[in-house]
């Protein structure tokens, strides 16, 4: 009776101990699944922070170029000379709206 239910335990040891090694197989397995994912995700994160510091920067040059263009308008109302003022508004103009054109 003593031997069966040694063998019986040493039965179920085995189980556990083939479980718990299957068990940490399928961990490792969804552990690097999920390392990957994440390198891709900071790959992505990576490539979007530059598409975006490009936008910022194409940004800040159109308010630098309207603020010149502001400039202007207020150096030629002061001037009082609107047809030089409207030629030189329209090309400055035309300068900046080209750069959006896709």
């Amino acid at each position: 009776m003593v031997a069966k239910i040694l063998h019986d335990f040493s039965q179920l040891e085995h189980k556990l101990v083939k479980a718990h090694e299957d068990l940490q197989g399928e961990t490792d397995l969804a552990i690097t699944a999920l390392n990957g994912r994440i390198d891709f995700t900071n790959k992505d994160l990576g490539t979007t922070q530059e598409s975006i510091n490009d936008i910022q920067n194409s940004i800040s040059d159109c308010f630098n170029e309207i603020g010149a263009v502001a400039g202007d308008i207020r150096k030629e109302v002061e001037e009082k000379n609107p047809q030089e003022f409207f030629v030189k508004f329209v090309v400055k103009f035309m300068k900046i709206e080209s750069r959006f054109k896709i």
